[in-house]
């Protein structure tokens, strides 16, 4: 079995099997096997999927950020990461009513190096989505 790892601004990489030298590594691969899903996206089955997106793409200054709030009572938040994985801006946005979420942001001013970043969705402190965008002149 091969595991991988990511994160913002970071390239998909393998984890070696040394990681899992415990002596552990076939109770783990069978409880990874057994939770794959869960272990993906937890709490996101079904029509609790959040369906992010962020238009236009590439952009400017300003950016539309949508998503579905199935749960009126969750948190929201999005992170935003440069390429080499270093938080360039942190929007709390709280409690939205449910349905469809559209935000307009202007990130000109804190994001003013043209580039690639990513976008995190933030749902009660926990990250979820992740999309990216490219900035330009």
């Amino acid at each position: 079995m091969q595991v991988y790892w990511s994160g913002p601004g970071i390239a998909r990489q393998l984890i070696p099997d040394a990681a899992f030298s415990s002596g552990n590594t076939a109770s783990l691969i069978s409880v990874v096997n057994a939770n794959r899903s869960s272990l993906i996206m937890p709490d996101l089955q079904g029509s609790d999927l959040l369906m992010f997106k962020a238009y236009p793409n590439p952009f400017y200054e300003t950016v539309t950020v949508s998503f579905n709030n199935n749960h009126p009572a969750n948190k929201y938040g999005l992170a935003v990461y440069d390429f080499a994985g270093e938080l360039m801006a942190v929007e709390k946005i709280g409690k939205l009513p449910g349905g469809k979420t559209s935000l307009k942001l202007n990130w000109g001013n804190r994001l003013n190096v043209p580039g690639i970043y990513t976008v995190r969705l933030i749902v009660n402190g926990i990250p979820r989505e992740l999309i990216k965008l490219i900035k330009v002149k």
